[in-house]
C-alpha cells in the first residue's frame, strides 16, 4: 500500500537550522551516502514543528500560536533548542519548527506525536531523514550543507516565514 504521506515533497524540502549563537545553515537533501559539509554537532539534530497538526492546513495565526506553545514547552524542558524551519525548494511552503540537539529520537517523536505531527526530521553526520511518527519508518537521504548569513534564531531575514 502506498503511503499517503508526502514523501516526494519531503525529498524536495530544505531545512534552515540556526543555532542560538546565530550560526545558520541550509541543509538540502542529497543522494543517499553523500554528505557534503562539516556537520556542526556531535549528536543528531531533530526538527519538530507544531504547524498544521494532523496535516490540517491552519491559518498563519493559528500556526504561530501553536509554535509559541511548542517553543514554551521545549524551552521549559531545558533541552538545547535551535531554530529548525523546513521550506519547499520553490519556497511556496514553509513550516517553522524547533531543532532539538542532543536528545533521543524516541523523545523527539513522542513530542511530535503529542503535537499531532506526521513526521520529524533527523539530521546526523551520516544522513538526513524524515522519520514517520506513527510507524517509525525512515526515509533517508544524504545532505548538502550551505552556510547562511548569521542571524538570531527565528528572525526571518529571508522572508520565508511571513509568506507562509
Amino acid at each position: 500500500m502506498a503511503s499517503s504521506l508526502p514523501i516526494a515533497a519531503w525529498r524536495q524540502t530544505w531545512l534552515r537550522i540556526v543555532s542560538p549563537s546565530g550560526d545558520a545553515w541550509a541543509v538540502h537533501p542529497a543522494e543517499l551516502g553523500k554528505c557534503e559539509g562539516i556537520y556542526p554537532q556531535d549528536s543528531p539534530v531533530h526538527v519538530i514543528s507544531a504547524w498544521n497538526p494532523g496535516s490540517k492546513k491552519l491559518s498563519a495565526d493559528e500556526n504561530w500560536h501553536l509554535h509559541a506553545q511548542l517553543l514554551e514547552e521545549l524551552t521549559a524542558s531545558k533541552a538545547e533548542i535551535w531554530e529548525g524551519t523546513g521550506s519547499s525548494r520553490t519556497e511556496d511552503w514553509t513550516e517553522v519548527g524547533i531543532a532539538r540537539v542532543g536528545c533521543s529520537l524516541d523523545s523527539s517523536i513522542s513530542i511530535a506525536r503529542r503535537w499531532e505531527q506526521d513526521a520529524i526530521w533527523e539530521w546526523h553526520r551520516e544522513g538526513l531523514a524524515v522519520v514517520e511518527c506513527n510507524s517509525g519508518l525512515r526515509h533517508e537521504w544524504g545532505w548538502i550543507l550551505a552556510a547562511l548569513p548569521s542571524r538570531k534564531p527565528f528572525d526571518d531575514l529571508e522572508g520565508l516565514i511571513a509568506a507562509s
